[in-house]
């Protein structure tokens, strides 16, 4: 129960004064609807105390009460925060991503460095041939994502 009577923005058929007092004194807006049908049936006067209470009765603003206000607050710091960690989440990814290519890009340009230097007429299948053509398949690997580190 709230201390001030408001209109009420969820609970309405036609101005929320029936849903306002139903949150007031924390009772079914259906049976407060039906108070005023009964009321108007048989005194004639539920339906003059509603148009009364249409113009009396302030409209809660959107902020709403304080409570329901820290609590959007609260879920909207809390969805922001959600978000700036899958940020930076991503971030250090995409981070990482560019580290491996860059890691990958110079163990391929060593090993055509060192083949090219070794590379001749009379080149013989050696360990400075093979060397350098696992260096660059291994830069490849790497490129193509082969190695990828274990998901968190």
């Amino acid at each position: 129960m709230s201390d001030r009577i408001y209109k009420s923005r969820t609970e309405k058929v036609v101005d929320g004064v029936c849903g306002g007092l139903a949150e007031y004194f924390g009772v079914d807006p259906v049976l407060v609807r039906a108070a005023f049908v009964v009321v108007t049936l048989i005194w004639g006067a539920g339906l003059l105390v509603y148009i009364a209470l249409m113009i009396i009765m302030p409209t809660r603003d959107s902020a709403g009460t304080p409570s329901e206000t820290m609590q959007r607050t609260i879920d909207d710091l809390s969805q922001e925060a959600q978000q700036k960690a899958k940020d930076v989440a991503d971030a250090l990814r995409a981070s990482s991503q560019r580290r491996r290519n860059a890691f990958a890009i110079v163990l391929i340009v060593a090993g055509a460095l060192l083949l090219a230097g070794h590379v001749g007429a009379f080149t013989v299948f050696t360990f400075f041939i093979v060397a350098p053509v696992l260096l660059m398949g291994l830069g490849i690997a790497v490129l193509l994502g082969v190695f990828q580190p274990p998901v968190r």
